[in-house]
């Protein structure tokens, strides 16, 4: 994993911090000791190491027999003006047997003085608790400052203090049967368990439950396994056998190191114990709400006040929150964050199928079956788990959809609401929310000036924030579009209105800059159900009459509500013919105005080959980059619908061509295994990548940048186990040596939120401004991540995107690497706005969505959607998942997908 000096935080950084602003404000100032503790197996000694002491000034005090505590300067300490002023090192030797458990706390938060907490022995065993005081983020005030200016802002998570809490956690295999697939049965099982033996067979311990499997308790239980006999009250009562037995001892020793700075993988299973105990807290304790859990979040039918949203066809949308424990440079944080999701309708059973089937009772008057599904109602709290059709998702987010200032003030509720510290489980566990945001610092990025076609001041664009317009703008290289037709599947649309929106698109692709000829083809017209016959018969009709060998761009206008149209469309275009497409939707052609037309117009350039825009400074927007031949790749898998488990996974990698431009790139798409995320073949997508930037370019890349999407935390070691290997091979059998490789996953899919505390600092919508970016204090305690917010919000929330670099062998500083993926964003080629994410990601995405229409039609004969086809053999590809059939003609070399 890379490890960096953060941004902003010396002399010269790039939209350089102020000094003078105090870090850590709110939740996060506070003393941490943390340690490790002796096994209850009469033990006479223990080790305590690594502390970090977050707030200057912090007073720790030990008191055991034998203590002793030296304070060092933070090893890679980030900055003079860094809150993280010294490391404290305690080593407790010499505990004797007598001696049970020693707790040593200390804690900051008035920042003045220090609390400390020793108690002696009751258990024979000796337990030696060296205990961390660590509040984080989890909605965090962010300071964040330009160049000559301050802002500040505010971010979404809560801290948690960890306190006396056992390092010895026990974790405890649970068996009970019968086996039942019910939701929630369990939970009502081991919850009636601890009710009627807590206080006797359990010896007063307040175990955790997963709801599965697994039991933690925050010490030992009087027995290493033993069966108890639960019966659950109903019309028939219904008796389970529940076997719990001693598993093993769960550390929080690697937790505590990795909070104090020391490298160090991430402990997943202690955090996913905490994590349980939270969860316990919120299910069996803080139930008023009827939660129903789902994954990491809680929904609840009561959340909001005007209750569930009918999302139509027997589904409605419930409110909830999102729940997680992440270690962050401030300690431990509890990221919150609203969520909602979809539930079946709870009804009578016959209503269901009614709406489902749009129907009446009266269609069902004659079916005597009917008569006893009438009797049946659906139960309350089951998840809807197909795949939401367009109006459904519409609803959906527009009930959830919150202006940043609301979603903010929800996510405080939500917590207050939770009260966690006021919980047994809490007690019993030593664990301590703070319920306060807490500051971190960050910085906003200036835009780069972008250059369009021309010389002087009129050629060049200063975006305000995140965006500009086509006004008075024609693009850098325009590209040729010669012979064209239109279809349109709207058969209410008038065919006058096609004709005038044809016209129209030639006249401003064309001021523009885009070289694109008049329509010389009458518009035909097909229904949507007979795509299959009729798209190949009108492109022979018009080949015939133009008399060519190709039509260079097919126009298609869609209905709003298409269904499967759009993608069969794609890839009877784009696996069977080989023709360029563009679509446009009936209501847009309709109201089309230059704004409209002009984005068209930038779209079908770029997928011809033509570049919209560059940057005025290359030098300065592109670091690094600009330096020798680089080419940047961007990887996605994206994976079937969640209750489809045979479709294959689809990767997609694509890579710049044109250095130093760094505009067009070409792609590759396979189908691999069903869910499977590392990609397969990675070193023969690479190689041919590689070849099409020397054909390209007329020159070998230097250097890799790589952004990878779609990986979680939890695959990082894989990735560089792997796939990283790969990209080496394919560049050591290219070019005989070691290549130069920063590599970046991206992730997008989290629950952090950055919310603006000063409205100077908005832009229109109330978010975070564009070029938003934060390194500091809620990123990762020892490794090189940031989160970048590098779009305008428009509509909700703005979720920051999260860049965690793994590897870089290019010794990018932070605000070089920082500054390089915000300008990027501004260069994607469908849009006049800067982007969520760094383009190569996103054009991997849409080029696996766009795959994901080829799956299961087509040739057998090709394994690979890409620039230059099949590179893997037949054999193998017979032995995975269906191939996909392949990109027809010059499409393979462009940017159909973007």
């Amino acid at each position: 994993m890379a490890s960096h000096q953060r941004g902003g935080g010396r002399v010269g950084g790039r939209g350089q911090a102020n000094p003078n602003v105090v870090q850590g404000q709110g939740a996060g100032a506070t003393a941490a000791v943390a340690g490790v503790a002796a096994s209850t197996t009469a033990a006479t000694t223990a080790e305590a190491a690594a502390a970090d002491v977050v707030a200057a000034g912090a007073v720790v005090v030990a008191s055991t027999a034998a203590a002793a505590g030296t304070r060092k300067g933070a090893a890679g300490a980030e900055a003079a003006e860094d809150s993280r002023k010294y490391v404290a090192e305690a080593e407790v030797a010499a505990a004797t047997r007598a001696a049970a458990e020693v707790v040593v706390a200390a804690t900051t938060k008035d920042m003045a003085e220090a609390e400390v907490a020793a108690a002696a022995a009751t258990r024979a065993a000796a337990e030696v608790v060296v205990a961390a005081t660590t509040t984080a983020v989890a909605g965090a005030e962010v300071v964040a400052a330009t160049r000559d200016r301050e802002a500040a802002t505010t971010a979404a998570s809560v801290g948690l203090e960890v306190c006396n809490l056992h390092v010895l956690i026990c974790a405890k295999p649970v068996t009970i049967s019968p086996e039942t697939t019910l939701k929630g049965i369990y939970r009502q099982v081991m919850s009636k368990l601890v009710s009627e033996n807590r206080q006797t067979e359990l010896g007063g311990r307040l175990p955790a439950y997963d709801g599965q499997k697994s039991l933690f308790t925050a010490g030992e239980l009087p027995f290493k396994s033993k069966e108890f006999v639960v019966t659950l009250p109903g019309r028939v009562e219904k008796r389970y056998k529940v076997v719990i037995k001693h598993a093993t001892a769960v550390s929080l020793h690697p937790l505590f190191m990795l909070m104090a700075g020391y490298p160090t993988d991430i402990p997943t299973q202690a955090l996913q114990v905490l994590d349980i105990v939270l969860r316990d807290i919120v299910l069996n304790e803080r139930n008023s709400m009827e939660y129903v859990a789902v994954g990491r979040s809680f929904f609840s039918p009561l959340i909001a006040p005007e209750g569930p949203k009918n999302l139509g066809l027997g589904v409605e949308g419930w409110k909830g929150f999102y729940q997680s424990i992440r270690p962050t440079q401030k300690g431990l944080s509890v990221i919150v964050d609203i969520s909602s999701t979809a539930f079946i309708r709870p009804m009578p059973l016959i209503e269901f199928v009614m709406e489902i089937l749009n129907k009446d009772s009266r269609t069902f008057r004659s079916i005597t079956p009917m008569d006893l599904v009438k009797v049946c109602k659906i139960v309350a709290g089951q998840q809807y788990r197909k795949k939401l059709d367009s109006q459904q998702v519409s609803k959906l987010m527009d009930s959830t959809c919150q202006r940043p200032s609301d979603r903010e003030n929800n996510i405080r509720q939500v917590v207050e609401h939770n009260d966690y510290n006021r919980t047994e489980r809490a007690s019993e566990f030593c664990m301590e929310v703070d319920y306060r945001p807490t500051s971190v610092q960050a910085r906003v990025l200036p835009a780069p000036t972008l250059k369009y076609r021309g010389t002087g001041s009129e050629s060049l664009c200063s975006p305000k924030d995140g965006q500009w317009n086509m006004i008075k703008k024609q693009v850098v290289h325009g590209a040729r579009v010669g012979h064209w037709a239109c279809v349109n599947f709207c058969h209410e649309l008038p065919r006058d209105v096609v004709g005038k929106f044809c016209s129209d698109l030639v006249k401003w692709s064309r001021t523009t800059g885009v070289d694109m000829d008049n329509l010389r083809l009458p518009i035909y017209l097909v229904r949507p159900e007979q795509v299959e016959t009729d798209l190949h018969r009108l492109c022979q009709d018009a080949r015939n009459k133009l008399r060519v060998q190709k039509i260079d761009l097919l126009l298609a206008i869609l209905p709003e509500k298409n269904g499967n149209l759009y993608g069969n469309f794609k890839r009877i275009c784009e696996t069977e013919i080989g023709i360029m497409s563009q679509c446009c939707l009936d209501k847009n052609v309709r109201s089309a105005g230059p704004p409209y037309f002009a984005n068209v117009a930038i779209k079908i350039n770029a997928k011809f080959g033509g570049r919209n825009l560059e940057f005025a400074n290359p030098k300065e927007s592109l670091p690094v980059v600009s330096i020798e031949p680089t080419i940047i790749f961007g990887a996605d898998v994206t994976h079937p619908a969640a209750l489809d488990d045979t479709a294959p996974s689809i990767a997609s990698v694509v890579a710049s061509q044109d250095w130093p431009k760094v505009a067009n790139y070409s792609g590759i798409a396979r189908a691999q295994g069903h869910r499977k995320e590392l990609i397969d073949g990675l070193e023969d997508i690479v190689k041919e990548l590689l070849l099409a930037f020397e054909e390209r370019s007329k020159q070998r890349p230097k250097q890799l940048i790589f952004y990878r999407d779609g990986v979680s935390e939890g695959q990082f070691k894989q990735v560089l186990e792997q796939e990283i290997p790969e990209i080496e091979k394919a560049w050591k059998a290219r070019y005989n040596e070691k290549p130069k490789i920063t590599f970046i996953v991206v992730q997008k899919r989290h629950h952090t939120r950055l919310f603006p505390s000063d409205r100077q600092w908005t832009d229109r919508s109330g978010n975070i401004l564009p070029g938003t970016v934060v390194d500091k204090n809620i990123c990762h305690p020892t490794e090189f991540d940031f989160f970048l917010c590098s779009h305008a919000g428009i509509k909700g929330t703005s979720r920051p995107t999260h860049y965690h670099v793994l590897r870089d062998d290019n010794k990018f500083t932070a605000d070089a690497l920082q500054s390089l993926t915000y300008n990027l964003c501004y260069l994607y080629s469908s849009c006049t706005r800067s982007v969520s994410i760094a383009p190569p990601a996103y054009y991997a995405h849409k080029l696996a969505f766009r795959a994901r229409f080829y799956v299961n039609q087509g040739s057998d004969a090709a394994t690979s959607v890409g620039s230059f086809g099949s590179s893997a053999p037949a054999a193998a590809a017979a032995a995975g998942p269906k191939p996909l059939p392949e990109i027809k003609g010059e499409l393979k070399r462009l940017m159909f997908y973007c």
